[in-house]
């Protein structure tokens, strides 16, 4: 069974787990500039279907930036930590929930990829090459 945390710990450690508003800012302010890069990118898609491409658009850009601290975090952080179930028994390395996060990010994000690809208009087909008469020419022998 898991430590009991005292109230007083259970407040700081929600207060530290709280972004600053500096931080909100910044990750605001990236989600803006992600969403312009991603309206670039997706600018063919048809009028009629872009309110439902838009809320697609900033699903994406918030979970790339989501994906991007995440990753950060692992980084600085590590993949794995040191976790003890109780003071009688051992720690053990375990992943770190961060690491399954950004698993679970990275599905949400390519699944809402994918939809927000199938709102681009169908690349069009080559049409047929001019006729050079190779066909014909190895048709006759």
């Amino acid at each position: 069974m898991p430590r009991a945390i005292p109230d007083k710990e259970k407040t700081k450690t929600k207060q530290k787990a709280l972004p600053s508003a500096s931080r909100k800012n910044a990750r605001k302010k990236a989600i803006d500039v992600e969403v312009e890069r991603l309206l670039k990118i997706y600018a063919d898609i048809q009028p009629e279907k872009l309110n439902s491409a838009q809320a697609l658009i900033n699903d994406v850009a918030d979970l790339r930036v989501r994906i991007n601290e995440t990753k950060e975090d692992l980084d600085n952080n590590g993949y794995d930590n040191m976790f003890q179930q109780s003071v009688d028994v051992l720690p053990y390395e375990r992943e770190r929930p961060a690491a399954r996060r950004l698993i679970a990010l990275q599905k949400n994000l390519l699944a809402i990829m994918k939809e927000l690809n199938s709102y681009l208009p169908k690349a069009e087909t080559k049409k047929a090459e001019k006729d050079d008469g190779f066909e014909k020419f190895v048709g006759d022998k």
